[in-house]
C-alpha cells in the first residue's frame, strides 16, 4: 500500500509529493507536518484521503485505510505536552499546564509561547511573547510587595497592587509603565497567565 503526501508552505506552489510506501510513513507524515498551512494525503490513484488547513481537518477518509486521525492527534498531544521519561524533572504546575488545552494548535501555541517565557530577559520579551495570544504577564517585584497585571504589551502599561502590613492587596488606580529594558525572571505560568520576577520595579 502506497500513498502520496503533499505540504503545502506556500499555497501558490505544489510542493513535491513525498512517497509514503506504508502506513506507519502516512502517520509520521502527519504528525511531522500537521500545523502546516496544508496538508494533503492521496492514495496511489490520486485519490485524497485527507485535507488539513493548520492542524484542522477539512476532508478525512483515512479510517477506510484504517488510521484514526483522533489516535493519530492523541499521540501528537501526549508528544508535544512531554509525557516522556524527562516529565519527572518538571514542576507540577508545568505539567498541569501542558495537560490544558483541546486541540493540537493550541498546545503547539502554549508550548511556543512557554519556551519564550524561559528565555525571557526583558519587559520588552514578554511584551513580544504575549501579543497575539491570549496570555497575560504578570509581575512581582523583588521583595513580593508589588504585583503588575493586566499587562498591555503595546504601551508597557500595567495595573499596580502592593501588598500591605496586614498581608491585604490594595489596588493602585493609576497604571504604572514598566521600562521595556526591565531585567525579569519567569517564575510560573497557569492556564493563561505567566508571572515573572521583575528586578527593576
Amino acid at each position: 500500500m502506497k500513498f502520496f503526501g503533499y505540504c503545502y508552505e506556500d499555497e501558490d506552489i505544489t510542493p513535491t509529493p513525498t512517497e509514503l510506501t506504508d502506513l506507519q510513513a502516512l502517520i509520521q507524515f502527519i504528525k511531522d507536518h500537521y500545523y502546516a498551512p496544508q496538508l494533503i494525503i492521496t492514495d496511489a490513484g490520486d485519490n485524497q484521503l485527507l485535507l488539513m488547513h493548520a492542524g484542522v481537518d477539512l476532508y478525512n477518509t483515512l479510517d477506510q485505510c484504517g488510521i484514526s486521525l483522533a489516535a493519530i492527534f492523541a499521540e501528537l498531544r501526549q508528544e508535544i505536552a512531554g509525557d516522556s521519561p524527562m516529565q519527572d524533572d518538571k514542576p507540577g504546575w508545568e505539567v498541569l499546564y501542558d495537560q490544558i488545552g483541546l486541540s493540537a494548535g493550541e498546545i503547539r501555541m502554549r508550548q511556543r509561547v512557554k519556551a519564550a517565557c524561559r528565555a525571557a530577559n526583558t519587559v520588552e520579551d514578554v511584551a513580544a511573547l504575549v501579543a497575539g495570544t491570549y496570555f497575560d504577564a504578570h509581575f512581582i517585584s523583588e521583595d513580593g510587595q508589588k504585583w503588575c497585571r493586566f499587562f498591555n504589551q503595546d504601551d508597557y502599561s500595567a495595573m499596580l497592587m502592593t501588598k500591605e502590613d496586614s498581608g491585604e492587596w490594595v489596588d493602585d488606580p493609576a497604571p504604572v509603565f514598566l521600562s521595556p529594558t526591565a531585567k525579569v525572571k519567569h517564575l510560573r505560568s497557569s492556564e493563561d497567565i505567566h508571572t515573572f520576577l521583575l528586578f527593576d520595579l
